[in-house]
């Protein structure tokens, strides 16, 4: 009576199935960044132009460049729409 190993996944199919995943995050990674960028300018750019404005600044400073911060990073890392994740 023979007992039976596991199969451990080696090392090397571990990083092929990242390797074909990593197109698709590193895409996701890239546009989120790209979001991130033009959010951050965009508001900075809109506290220059409208110095006075403090309402807007409050809004936008407080209230909706975080959530978008929040979103685009969620949305930057989240892995779990890939498709190569279906089996």
């Amino acid at each position: 009576m023979t007992q039976e190993t596991p199969h451990i996944p080696s090392p090397q199919s571990e990083s092929v199935s990242v390797a074909a995943r990593s197109p698709q995050l590193s895409r996701r990674v890239k546009w989120g960044l790209i979001g991130l960028v033009v959010v951050t300018v965009a508001a900075l750019w809109g506290a220059w132009h409208w110095p006075d404005n403090t309402l807007m600044h409050f809004g936008l400073v407080t209230q909706v460049v975080p959530v978008v911060y929040l979103f685009l990073m969620w949305w930057g890392v989240d892995t779990s729409s890939a498709e190569s994740d279906v089996i």
